[in-house]
């Protein structure tokens, strides 16, 4: 059977910065991976007395990493992706939106899209208002790229709410939610869900 570390417990093991055979202690540290991009809190790791750096990953701590890796990998599997191309004007509007809220702007129009997104899936009255606000002007020309990421039960239930509306592709469902929001903000439409946004943006920001 497998020996449990714990926190505290000593050992010795190769420094790839000091280049010896160094005596480690186990500590807790957060590991940061980069493919998937990860960071896994509080893990287990044996740590260089002398240059503090982690040397050592004992193996329960690899098993909780593996894990940690395997569900976001299932997770980024099973999420969907909206794609859209929408008019400059309404570009324009999602940036006016983030600097009114004096939020990042491709951090936080994620996180406000994501939740309309979800307001949607969850009212019809909304998804009615998101299909009428859809309607491009004529001559408008989709010039401008929107990418969004979200998870996969939030792209299912949304999608369906959009369609039984009458929302018939991803440019149409992004232009009306950019609109919403544009109008929640500037003319005060929804004040619940400008205060929401304004708790985004701090958060974002």
């Amino acid at each position: 059977m497998k020996r449990v570390l714990k926190e505290h417990d000593t050992g010795s093991a190769v420094c790839p910065k000091c280049r010896v055979l160094a005596k480690t202690t186990y500590r807790y540290r957060d590991i940061s991976l980069t493919s998937p991009k990860l960071r896994v809190r509080r893990v287990l790791v044996g740590v260089c007395d002398k240059c503090r750096g982690t040397v050592t990953i004992p193996w329960q701590s690899n098993e909780r990493i593996q894990s940690a890796v395997r569900v976001a990998r299932g997770r980024a599997e099973s999420a969907g992706r909206i794609e859209a191309r929408v008019p400059s004007d309404l570009y324009e509007r999602l940036r006016l939106i983030t600097t009114k809220l004096e939020a990042r702007d491709e951090a936080f129009a994620h996180v406000m899209l994501r939740f309309y997104l979800s307001q949607l899936s969850r009212s019809p009255k909304f998804a009615t208002r998101v299909r009428r606000l859809s309607v491009v002007r004529e001559g408008s020309r989709a010039s401008q790229r929107v990418s969004l990421r979200v998870s996969g039960k939030l792209y299912d239930q949304a999608l369906k709410q959009a369609q039984a509306c009458g929302v018939t592709d991803q440019s149409a469902l992004v232009r009306g939610l950019i609109a919403a929001a544009y109008e929640d903000v500037f003319t005060n439409s929804s004040p619940q869900r400008r205060a929401v946004l304004e708790c985004l943006a701090d958060a974002t920001s």
